[in-house]
C-alpha cells in the first residue's frame, strides 16, 4: 500500500503546476459557460458539529493554487457521510481548497447524473467520490479523469472488486477505503472469543445490507470462514443501518432463539445499539466472556461514539475501528496535490493504516490511547 507522504501535495514543480493552472483555466473558460444550474443544485454545505479527527493540516497545507473539489457523499442524512465531511472540510481550508458537497441520496444513478453534471459545469478541478454504485460510476470516472480531474474514491473502492485498495480506474488519483476484509475477520474473532466454552454458542448477525456490494456480499464469505466449529449463525437481518430496525430485528431474533448468546455486526454500530434495547426489553442480561448463562455478549462495528463508549464501559467487546473524518481528510489532500499538478497516482491507503487507534476499539486498546475519541455519531 502507498500513502500519500506529507510534502506529495506539493511535489510538483512550478513549472508543472503553471502548466496544470494555465488548462484548468481554460476548461473552466470552455466548460463553464455550458453549466446548468439546476444540474450543480444538489450541492451544498453541510455544517455539522461533531467530534474526532483534530484540526491539524497536512504538511504544506495552504501552499498553491485554489482549488475547487467536489464532495460526493453517499446520502446528506447519513451520519457517516456527514462526519466524513466534516473531515473533508476541514482539510480543504487547510489546503486552499473550496469543497462542495453532493448528496448522493444512497441512490446510484442520482450520484451518476451529478457527476456528470459536475464534469459538464466545468467548475472543478478535484472529485472526491463515496460511491453509492462503485461499478456503475466507472464510467463517468473515466470521463472525469479524461477531462483533467483528479479523482480519489472514499470509503468504497471505485470498480467491481469491493475489498481492494488499489485504483481499478486508470489514472485515478487514489483510494482511501474501508478495508472490509478485516472488518469481516475481526468481528468474527470477537464472536469466537465470546463463544468460548460455549458449544453450541448461537449468534445472530446484524448486517447493514446483505445487497449492497460493499457490505453482505463483499464480508460474509470471510466472516463465516473466520467462526470456530462450535459457532452457529442462527439469524441474519438487515437493519439498514439504522438503529430501529436492528432494535425490531434483534427483538425477532430473540422471540424465534431465546437462548441467544451473542449479538454481532459486521456493518455497523447503528443496529447494535437498537439491538441493545431489544435485549434489555426482553430482561436479558449483557455481558462479555464470563457472562452468566443467558446473558447475550455484543459485537459492534464503525466505532460509532456511542459504541466507542459501550466498549469503554465494559458493556461491549468490541467496535471494529472506522475513522471517516481521518480517511476523508486523507482523500481530500489526494485530490487537491494531483489538482495541483502532482503526478504521484494510484496511491492506496486503507483506513487500518491511518487510525489513530488501529483495527479494533477494545477495552485493552482505550487503554492504550486514552485520548481517543470516535469520529462520528451513529
Amino acid at each position: 500500500m502507498r500513502l500519500l507522504g506529507p510534502a506529495a501535495a506539493t511535489a510538483a514543480g512550478t513549472e508543472r503546476r503553471e502548466r496544470e493552472s494555465s488548462m484548468r483555466e481554460g476548461r473552466r473558460g470552455v466548460r463553464g459557460r455550458r453549466w446548468v444550474a439546476g444540474g450543480i443544485a444538489a450541492a451544498l454545505t453541510l455544517g455539522i458539529a461533531g467530534c474526532g479527527a483534530d484540526d491539524g493540516g497536512s504538511a504544506g497545507a495552504g501552499e498553491g493554487e485554489r482549488v475547487r473539489i467536489a464532495f460526493f457523499g453517499l446520502a446528506s442524512e447519513n451520519a457517516y457521510t456527514q462526519y466524513a465531511y466534516k473531515g473533508a472540510e476541514a482539510e480543504a481550508k487547510m489546503q486552499n481548497a473550496e469543497l462542495s458537497f453532493f448528496d448522493g441520496k444512497l441512490d446510484g444513478p442520482t450520484q451518476i447524473k451529478q457527476i456528470q453534471d459536475a464534469i459538464t459545469s466545468g467548475r472543478y478541478d478535484g472529485f472526491v467520490i463515496m460511491p453509492n454504485d462503485q461499478s456503475g460510476v466507472v464510467p463517468v470516472v473515466e470521463q472525469a479523469i479524461g477531462q483533467g480531474i483528479g479523482v480519489t474514491a472514499l470509503q468504497f473502492p471505485i470498480g467491481s472488486d469491493p475489498t481492494t485498495a488499489e485504483p481499478q480506474v486508470e489514472g485515478l488519483a487514489g483510494s482511501v477505503i474501508e478495508d472490509v476484509i478485516a472488518g469481516a475477520r475481526i468481528t468474527g474473532e470477537g464472536i469466537n472469543a465470546m463463544c468460548k466454552d460455549r458449544t453450541p454458542c448461537k449468534v445472530g448477525v446484524l448486517w447493514g445490507s446483505r445487497k449492497v456490494t460493499w457490505d453482505g456480499p463483499a464480508k460474509r464469505d470471510t466472516l463465516r470462514k473466520t467462526l470456530d466449529p462450535n459457532v452457529e449463525i442462527v439469524a441474519e437481518s438487515d437493519g439498514g443501518f439504522l438503529q430501529a430496525p436492528g432494535e425490531k430485528a434483534t427483538a425477532d431474533m430473540l422471540q424465534a432463539h431465546p437462548d441467544l448468546d451473542v449479538l454481532a455486526t459486521p456493518s455497523g454500530d447503528q443496529m447494535t445499539l437498537g439491538g441493545e434495547r431489544a435485549i434489555k426489553a426482553a430482561s436479558k442480561q449483557i455481558g462479555l466472556a464470563d457472562r452468566p448463562k443467558g446473558a447475550v455478549a455484543i459485537i459492534g462495528y464503525g466505532a460509532a461514539g456511542a459504541g466507542v463508549e459501550k466498549v469503554r464501559s465494559g458493556d461491549w467487546y468490541q467496535s471494529y475501528a472506522l475513522v471517516p473524518q481521518t480517511m476523508a481528510r486523507r482523500a481530500v489532500e489526494i485530490a487537491v496535490a494531483v489538482a495541483r499538478g502532482s503526478e504521484e497516482k494510484g496511491i492506496a491507503v486503507v483506513q487500518t493504516e491511518i487510525s489513530p487507534i488501529g483495527d479494533n476499539v477494545t477495552r485493552e486498546a482505550l487503554e492504550k490511547h486514552p485520548d481517543f475519541k470516535a469520529e462520528w455519531e451513529g
